[in-house]
Parts: structure tokens; sequence; C-alpha cells
């Protein structure tokens, strides 16, 4: 029988711990940032009036930031913990984070820098990212992303915007979402299997 320490059993049935529901967070952050990337390529493309940095951007990130933060509060509670414990790799991710927040915002105030140049950009911080988190804890899948998101970010040089915005999109759907999503659907099945 597999360790119980990664979940919890109430009442005779497997609940997921508190790793797996970071996981659908970050699923859903995914999705969230290819809605917004697949938004902002319309916009550019059928040229939108709106200002699409106020509509699209800001109000959805402000929400989900909102909504990750009620989440991690209420599992904070839910678990008893003084504070919330982050994964060792939670360092490379928010070096990463910065390292793709400072680009955009270089890249939008020094007017020397290309637009298109930043969804590929973003490419290569994300597969650094993962370069990283694969070295670091000798985790090949992670070490295989990289090297998936440094094609992708390859790819995306060759391409103007508002077609990078989308092949980025996609990328992160591809890349982000659909693996974690397999992983998250394959715990809970292990975790129905055990309640049986």
């Amino acid at each position: 029988m597999q360790s119980q320490s990664a979940d919890t059993y109430t009442g005779g049935q497997a609940q997921p711990s508190l790793h797996q529901w970071k996981r659908l967070v970050i699923i859903l952050w995914a999705l969230i940032i290819a809605k917004c990337l697949t938004l902002e390529f319309l916009v550019q493309t059928y040229a939108v009036p709106i200002n699409s940095i106020l509509y699209i951007w800001t109000l959805t990130l402000l929400m989900a930031s909102v909504a990750t933060l009620v989440f991690l509060g209420l599992n904070k509670e839910e678990s008893g913990a003084d504070r919330l414990r982050f994964p060792p790799a939670a360092g490379i991710w928010l070096a990463t984070l910065a390292g793709i927040v400072l680009t955009l915002v270089a890249g939008f105030a020094i007017p020397a820098i290309p637009h298109h140049l930043l969804p590929a950009l973003t490419g290569t911080l994300i597969g650094i990212g993962y370069g990283a988190h694969g070295l670091s804890f000798r985790q090949t899948d992670k070490s295989l992303f990289a090297c998936a998101w440094w094609l992708l970010a390859g790819f995306l040089f060759l391409l103007e915007l508002p077609s990078s915005l989308l092949a980025l999109a996609f990328g992160i759907l591809l890349l982000i979402a659909v693996p974690e999503s397999w992983k998250f659907i394959r715990k809970r099945r292990m975790l129905r299997s055990l309640s049986k």
C-alpha cells in the first residue's frame, strides 16, 4: 500500500493533499494566462478599441490573485499550520516569475526593446525555470520540459506580434496545463481506488 503522508483519510475516503490542490492552482493559472494571451492576440489582430491592459490583464490577474490568496488562506486554516509551507522548488519559480515580470516591465518601459521579442523571452525564462528545477531536484521530466520550452522560445523568436502571443498561449496550455492536469487526474483516480 502507498504512503499516506501525502494524503489524508477522513470518513473512509481519501482526500487530496494540499500539494494536489496547489497543482490545481497551477493549472488554473496556466489557463488564465493562456486566456489573457489569446484575448490580447484577438484585440491586436482585429484592432478592438479597448484598453487591454486594463480590461483583460489587470482585472483578470487581480481577481485570480485574490482568489489564490483566499484559497491558500483557507487551506492554511484547514491544515492547522501556523504558516504556509511552500515546496522546495518555490524559490526557483518565484525567481522565474520575477524575471518574467522584470522582462515585461523593461520591454514596455524601454522603447529600444522590440515588443515582438517579449513572448520569446518569456518562453526562454520559463525554460530556465524548468531547467533549474530539473537540475536542482534531478527530475528528468522537468529537464525535458525545459528543452521543449527552449524549442518553443526559438520558434517564438521567428514570429511577429500578435502571432507569437497565440503561440505562447498554446505553449502554456500544452506544456503546463495539460501535463499538470494529467498528473492531477491520475492522482485523483489513485485516491479513489484507495478509498474503495
